[in-house]
């Protein structure tokens, strides 16, 4: 065969497998690996894992955090937006650990263990339901009104060594143990 300029052109005809297709139709909407890289065996499921939990972090950021929609239009806003977001997830992750430590659970994996009020959806649920208000008096009081206590705010207290229902504290002692300061009284 020959061009229109003259040159010798290579005559092909493809055809489809029908029999490929009638495979990849089978695996349609499935997830697959391919494990023939030449990694170890050990490696790929380390692999896995790793992406699991990336993927459920992810989630917890979109649905829990609410980091979805960003109203933001600059490069460092948006940055910062997402650097809160990781903060709000590592600060999520530590309450859970001081909580199942609290719980009795010291030496169990992070969700392993039975009959533990410990899970995210619990966790952000009792944070939401507590509520922070200034209260103005003269002697720069504030005021922590949470809610009525039950099982999972009283383990956050103990974990955070703060009481979360309805107290007065002064600024001075919420600003010491913002910083992580001990919060006891000084002897004079």
């Amino acid at each position: 065969m020959v061009t229109k300029e003259g040159e010798v052109a290579e005559y092909r005809s493809i055809a489809a497998d029908e029999k490929a297709f009638g495979e990849a139709e089978n695996l349609a909407g499935l997830y697959v690996q391919a494990t023939n890289l030449g990694d170890e065996p050990k490696d790929l499921y380390w692999i896995s894992r790793m992406r699991w939990q990336v993927e459920m972090c992810f989630r917890e950021m979109k649905t829990n955090l609410r980091s979805r929609p960003i109203y933001l239009t600059t490069d460092d806003h948006i940055r910062g937006h997402f650097v809160i977001i990781f903060l709000a997830l590592q600060a999520r992750k530590l309450l859970m650990y001081r909580m199942y430590a609290a719980e009795g659970n010291k030496d169990e994996k992070l969700g392993r263990a039975e009959n533990t009020a410990v899970t995210p959806d619990a966790v952000y649920g009792e944070l939401r339901r507590l509520v922070g208000r200034r209260h103005t008096a003269d002697e720069g009081f504030a005021f922590i009104e949470g809610g009525k206590k039950n099982e999972r705010n009283m383990l956050m207290a103990k974990a955070l060594g703060l009481s979360l229902t309805k107290q007065m504290m002064s600024e001075k002692k919420l600003e010491e143990f913002a910083r992580g300061e001990k919060t006891e009284k000084k002897e004079e």
